[in-house]
């Protein structure tokens, strides 16, 4: 499953660019990147400041690098998207009524609005765009990339080391190749599509077309059916594509009002469901009940993965649940 993350970011491909005050000289719209730079916002501050930076603009695009030293700070709003990158270090951030805490190697999408940063030592690379020029960009919300195996984010943020690399590998000097190559518009698009995938589900999209084209519209009034739809078929399949059918939302809609509404994606909220239902029908199983035929009653298919998530969220086996379930009704069970 970790093989797709060998050619991803494992540090800062601009660490060796990163320079401290007064060597590096921040322009105003570098400050407005989501990392801790407010200690470059006056002289006063800045000969304190122990911080390491590194900026780039690349037409419409911000690149910023950052290393400094365990702080917690208010970062206020900003004019655009971002893209951060945790190199080092282990974040909290905050946002409205989203928090995350970020470890490194972590990628996440910030939305524009004012952010509370909370880390240890760190070292962070982030890419900051106008909300105006990613197309089709509709509401957002303070989220981690999961990118799997062989999903869409996966191949995405290869596509986007690759080219973080290549322009760490080019000094500014160099900056008509780096016109030429037109990497500004190539990170434009990737981050419009990442913010708009969904790294839990492989292949197309069944509303078929670019991703960044489809309508998004308000899919919180649909969520309490689809809430209910999902309770009474929990034994049927349920993904993204099923959802979107049955709604006529289309699928970031839906990923939003989930999170909107439940705090976490559809996929993870239907995954949840199923263990609940799994933890209680083995909690009360009946005589000729098995682990494999109330696991396939919840829709899993594939008894490695259900022993897998059953294990993760509650920490016990569910042979085990199921046999000491048994034991506490009829104490003579072996």
């Amino acid at each position: 499953m970790e093989a797709w993350n060998t050619t991803l970011i494992h540090a800062n491909p601009f660490e060796e660019h990163l320079l401290s005050w007064p060597d590096c000289a921040l322009p105003a719209i570098a400050l407005e990147a989501p990392l801790p730079l407010s200690c470059w916002r006056t002289l006063e501050v800045q000969a304190e400041c122990h911080g390491r930076a590194f900026h780039q603009e690349l037409n419409a695009l911000q690149l910023v690098a950052n290393a400094g030293s365990a702080i917690t700070v208010g970062l206020p709003g900003r004019d655009g998207v971002s893209l951060l990158f945790i190199a080092e270090g282990e974040v909290h951030l905050q946002q409205r009524n989203s928090a995350v805490v970020a470890a490194a190697g972590e990628w996440f999408l910030v939305p524009p609005q004012p952010l509370h940063w909370q880390s240890s030592n760190f070292n962070a690379l982030c890419l900051t765009a106008p909300q105006q020029e990613l197309e089709g960009m509709g509401p957002l919300l303070l989220q981690r990339l999961h990118p799997s195996q062989g999903s869409l984010q996966a191949s995405l943020l290869e596509m986007l080391t690759v080219s973080l690399r290549t322009i760490a590998a080019l000094p500014a000097i160099h900056g008509a190749v780096l016109n030429s190559l037109a990497l500004d518009q190539h990170l434009l698009r990737l981050m419009g599509v990442l913010a708009l995938s969904d790294g839990a589900d492989d292949g197309a999209d069944a509303g078929g077309g670019d991703p960044l084209l489809r309508p998004h519209g308000s899919a919180l009034d649909a969520i309490d059916d689809l809430i209910s739809y999902i309770k009474d078929n929990l034994d049927q399949p349920l993904n993204l594509t099923v959802l979107q059918n049955r709604s006529h939302y289309s699928r970031r809609a839906l990923q939003y009002a989930f999170r909107e509404r439940l705090g976490c994606t559809a996929t993870q909220w239907i995954r949840a469901q199923r263990l609940d239902l799994a933890r209680s029908r083995l909690l009360a199983a009946a005589p000729g009940d098995t682990v494999s035929s109330i696991a396939q009653a919840c829709g899993y298919h594939a008894m490695g993965l259900f022993s897998i998530d059953f294990q993760q969220r509650f920490h016990v086996k569910p042979s085990v649940l199921l046999r000491e379930a048994r034991g506490a009704v009829d104490p003579g069970l072996g």
